[in-house]
């Protein structure tokens, strides 16, 4: 999801759903969290427009 109105996966491995993407800052970052299968759990960061992808925790 990108803050033009355009809709796409926050992650492309099949081992991880993303849930809970929140837009922040006038809509300039969304974070997430990820679940893995495994039941590592982990939240990120991202610019709007997709780019600057990182962790900011993760713990299991």
């Amino acid at each position: 999801m990108y803050a033009n109105g355009s809709l796409t996966a926050l992650t492309s491995d099949c081992a991880y759903r993303s849930e809970l993407p929140v837009f922040l800052r006038n809509n300039n970052y969304i974070v997430f969290s990820r679940v893995k299968t495994s039941g590592e759990n982990s939240v990120w960061i991202m610019d709007s427009d997709g780019k600057n992808k990182r962790p900011l925790a993760r713990w299991k």
